[in-house]
C-alpha cells in the first residue's frame, strides 16, 4: 500500500494531496450536511436527504458534477478524475485525494454540495 508523507497508509499518496479524515472534514463543515453509513467501506454525505458525495476510506471519493464539469476534469488530469455515470441531468466523478490540494477539494465537494442542498440553504449560508 502506497504512503504519504506522513507514512499513513491508503490515507493519500503525496504531500500535495489530502487524506480521509481532512475530505470529511471539510465535507461536514458544510451547512446542513449528514454523514450516513453507504457501506462497510464508504461513507454518504448528504444535505436533506440527498446524497452528493460517497467517501471511499481507500482514498477516493465520488462527487456530484454536472456533465460538462466531470468532463472537463477528466481531460486536464485523468490519473485524479475518472469520469464515472450520469445520473439524470448530473455527472459524477471519482476523485483520487492524494491528488488534490485541500483548496482544491474544498471547491470541488462545496460546488457538489451547491447542486444538491435547497436554494435558501445556499442562500443563507453565503456559499
Amino acid at each position: 500500500m502506497e504512503r504519504n508523507d506522513e507514512g499513513r497508509r491508503g490515507q493519500g499518496v503525496d504531500r500535495h494531496g489530502i487524506n480521509v479524515a481532512e475530505a470529511l472534514g471539510i465535507a461536514l463543515g458544510l451547512p446542513g450536511v449528514e454523514q450516513t453509513v453507504y457501506s462497510r467501506d464508504r461513507i454518504g454525505l448528504k444535505v436533506r436527504g440527498k446524497g452528493f458525495a460517497y467517501l471511499n476510506m481507500d482514498g477516493w471519493v465520488s462527487i456530484k458534477t454536472t456533465a460538462a464539469e466531470r468532463a472537463a476534469l477528466a481531460a486536464a488530469d485523468p490519473q485524479v478524475f475518472t469520469p464515472v455515470g450520469n445520473v439524470g441531468r448530473f455527472g459524477w466523478v471519482v476523485v483520487r485525494l492524494g491528488g488534490v490540494t485541500h483548496d482544491r477539494f474544498t471547491e470541488l465537494i462545496t460546488e457538489a454540495w451547491r447542486l444538491t442542498a435547497p436554494k435558501r440553504m445556499i442562500a443563507a449560508s453565503g456559499k
